[in-house]
């Protein structure tokens, strides 16, 4: 199979990196099925073979930045200092248009990202009083819970720890810092460059740095190695004092796309920030914790599941078919789990793919398509979770009540 062609701009950001140390073997960027641009094989490549070679010199970090630049912008986090100057940096920010011309466009970012998306992605919708499902006469909201909040106690959102919102207040620090350095700063503009940063950073901290920056803080941007596109396992990425580095990790053949591992990453995490999701993700999660700490939960309740273990975060173990600590926690939490929380969940996530195909043309497509395949995801998610964590009679009862497959036969 033919590698395939890369345009004029990708031709010139690979002499551009060339320029500047970057080293690559066996390796091109060029279209890929479903994914934009990404890296593909341009010949076999053979398992172990180093693919790509980036030195600390080519690194875009906060040492790339002048000092008097950094100065103007008193307390801002690395994320929103690189934004700034590379969207208000001035003749000095023209050393990277070469390589800028590779990232996605600000159309790109607008039908991708959920912090660009229009309000009305963000909700509510309000549902008839006789809708026959749990959540008749409440509030429809169409993003997943874990990125747009959780259910509070009369089936309203609460936001605050919700993926977006987290992701919204960030920019909105950074935005007040910038814009009182640069008045007539368009905000549009600071917005597309923040993105890009966020969705190309690799975590890297400088050797010789005299005090450990916060983690937030330890990012830079990595030429050419900002083309690989995630997958929930690939190529090895290693970084030391001289740089990047990445392995493949099988044998490729020529044409064939080429993938790292942004990290474990659920499917929610991955559409915030980084404005896609994967079909398949084994790091995919079902997160609980929004609606039993914040709704169905009394006092009692909460000290068994906390005995049983499945407070702070233990929910992707029930999921996955791990059991409790004894029979009698594990009979309680099957109880509560199916009727009071997975039977809730799924309820949302049927009424919220019902609710998306009924709206139809009035959303843009796109991104109901997007939500609309998330929460399918997210149902069988809960699926399975009664498949591997549920007795079997706690299944027989569930699938009483709305449409689960049928439970599995005891015999």
């Amino acid at each position: 199979m033919k590698a395939p062609q890369s345009g004029l701009q990708h031709q010139r950001f690979m002499q551009w990196a060339k320029d500047r140390g970057v080293t690559f073997s066996g390796v091109c960027p060029g279209q890929t099925q479903g994914s934009g641009v990404g890296i593909v094989a341009d010949r076999r490549i053979e398992a172990g073979e180093k693919l790509v070679s980036v030195p600390r010199e080519a690194l875009f970090g906060i040492q790339s930045i002048p000092k008097k630049f950094q100065k103007r912008h008193g307390d801002i986090t690395v994320h929103g200092l690189l934004a700034s100057f590379l969207a208000f940096g001035g003749p000095e920010k023209v050393e990277y248009d070469s390589w800028k011309s590779t990232w996605p466009s600000a159309q790109d970012f607008k039908e991708s990202m959920p912090l660009l998306w229009p309000s009305v992605l963000k909700g509510p919708f309000t549902r008839g009083a006789n809708d026959c499902n749990s959540f008749a006469g409440y509030t429809f909201f169409p993003l997943p819970p874990a990125i747009g909040g959780g259910w509070t106690n009369n089936h309203s959102r609460s936001d605050d720890a919700s993926l977006l919102r987290r992701q919204e207040a960030k920019l909105r620090r950074d935005w007040k810092i910038v814009s009182a350095t640069f008045p007539n700063g368009a905000l549009e503009d600071y917005v597309y460059h923040w993105l890009a940063v966020n969705t190309r950073c690799l975590y890297y901290v400088m050797p010789g740095a005299k005090v450990l920056p916060q983690v937030d803080d330890r990012i830079v941007l990595c030429p050419f190695i900002d083309y690989f596109n995630h997958q929930d396992h690939g190529c090895i990425v290693a970084s030391d004092e001289r740089g990047f580095t990445v392995t493949s990790d099988r044998v490729y053949d020529a044409g064939e796309e080429i993938f790292t591992s942004y990290g474990g990453h659920s499917n929610d995490f991955l559409l915030v920030e980084y404005g896609f999701f994967l079909e398949r993700n084994r790091w995919d999660t079902l997160p609980l914790d929004h609606l039993i700490t914040q709704v169905f939960i009394d006092e009692g309740e909460r000290k068994r599941l906390a005995d049983a273990g499945y407070l702070g975060g233990k929910w992707e173990e029930y999921v996955a078919g791990k059991s409790v600590q004894n029979e009698q926690d594990d009979a309680e939490a099957d109880v509560f789990v199916a009727m009071r929380i997975l039977r809730v969940y799924y309820d949302e996530a049927k009424a919220a793919s019902e609710e998306l195909d009924k709206v139809g043309a009035s959303l843009p497509s796109c991104q109901r398509q997007t939500l609309l395949i998330r929460w399918k995801q997210i149902k069988f998610l809960i699926q399975q979770a009664f498949t591997n964590g549920i007795s079997r009679n706690i299944q027989a009862m569930a699938h009483a009540h709305f449409d689960l497959p049928a439970p599995r036969t005891v015999k």
